[in-house]
């Protein structure tokens, strides 16, 4: 697969994840969190991981909680 068509699928991939954020199931934000902190199917992001936890953190979502310790 190429690069150009790698990189589309990434900005597509962040788009949904824009729009479940924007539903801001506390779940949801945690799951998010956990692929932009593993890089997994995104770019490895850390502090946007860390705007996602703290988003769940304070809808009291206990894995997100946890993470940020």
């Amino acid at each position: 697969m190429s690069k150009k068509i790698l990189r589309k699928h990434l900005a597509d991939l962040e788009k949904a994840f824009d729009q479940v954020a924007k539903k801001a199931d506390p779940m949801d934000l945690a799951d998010i969190a956990k692929c932009y902190l593993e890089g997994v199917g995104v770019e490895r992001d850390v502090p946007k991981a860390i705007s996602y936890l703290q988003k769940a953190a304070k809808k009291k979502e206990t894995t997100a909680i946890s993470l940020l310790g």
